[in-house]
């Protein structure tokens, strides 16, 4: 069934979930996407006995997959070219401003979305919060795949207002993430306000010394291939096209100097607290207390500021 454009949407990245559950596994040539249809319409019917209306629109890489499988209360998106991650791009963009949550391990997909204001949800966390008590409350019936199980051991429901319960092979990082993930999507289905992210930028114009920056780039960023370089701009190119390539450049040094060579070599002009902790590979609280200990000496600022 369309779309209706006035309640919340889960954008449900078929392949990646379904590889996640254990319905779709491109080894062995197995897709069975109806099930992956018939567990999401369970989530669904789960949400509606809340009291929570959602729309629930899939996402495959199976171009004929909206024709095979219409008539669920999930929509089956249709995908002429049989890419579900461009799919997903351009429907979020086409419905930038409306509550959208896309469901999906794909953090570059991830990080595309975002910039049209859709909460990006793990299918871990979405196991946790949605399926795993669907799946407890007899809203999906059947067999569920052995993959289901094994995440799901952990899973137990989870208080509205609990963090995500972790599981044994996930770090601090990765916890954190996911609770924050959760709360900002939990957020957009009961229509509530999200919580602006603290989100930094670097201004190098704020170094008005270029000599000062220029030996800072030197000592703590430059490798010994570019001993001859001087000038800033010219010791940031290098950095750019190689030493940002060496081995662990990101995850080594003090935290503000790992945060400092993300924003320099990224493309993205803004990255928020929860970008650097996972581009760092650092705890967010780490991130935090270094950028307002010494970002600003940096000229790495709150945006906007």
């Amino acid at each position: 069934m369309p779309i209706s454009n006035r309640l919340p949407t889960f954008l449900i990245d078929g392949n990646n979930l379904g590889h996640v559950l254990g319905y779709v596994d491109k080894a062995t040539d197995h897709y069975d996407s109806a099930g992956l249809l018939a567990c999401l319409d369970g989530v669904l019917r789960y949400l509606a006995a809340q009291g929570q209306e959602v729309d629930v629109a899939l996402f495959m890489d199976d171009v004929y997959a909206a024709e095979r499988l219409g008539g669920w209360r999930v929509y089956v998106v249709p995908v002429p070219g049989g890419d579900a991650d461009a799919a997903i791009r351009a429907y979020a963009q086409a419905h930038a401003g409306s509550p959208q949550i896309l469901v999906s391990g794909d953090l570059p997909l991830c990080d595309d979305v975002t910039l049209w204001g859709v909460v990006c949800l793990s299918p871990r966390a979405f196991v946790a919060r949605y399926l795993a008590p669907a799946r407890q409350g007899g809203f999906i019936g059947g067999d569920l795949p052995t993959r289901y199980v094994e995440m799901s051991e952990d899973a137990a429901p989870l208080a509205h207002d609990a963090p995500l319960l972790a599981s044994r092979d996930q770090g601090t990082v990765d916890r954190q993430r996911q609770a924050v993930a959760l709360a900002r999507a939990e957020a957009v289905l009961h229509g509530q306000p999200l919580p602006a992210p603290d989100v930094f930028w670097l201004d190098l114009d704020r170094w008005s010394d270029k000599a000062e920056l220029a030996l800072y780039l030197a000592e703590h960023h430059l490798c010994p291939a570019h001993p001859e370089l001087t000038a800033p701009d010219d010791m940031v190119a290098a950095i750019r096209a190689h030493c940002s390539h060496q081995p662990r450049y990101f995850s080594t040094g003090p935290v503000i100097d790992r945060i400092f060579r993300i924003f320099l070599c990224r493309s993205e002009r803004t990255l928020s607290l929860d970008d650097l902790a996972r581009l760092g590979k650092t705890r967010r609280r780490k991130v935090k207390a270094a950028l307002a200990r010494q970002g600003g000496r940096l000229g790495i600022v709150a945006f906007g500021v």
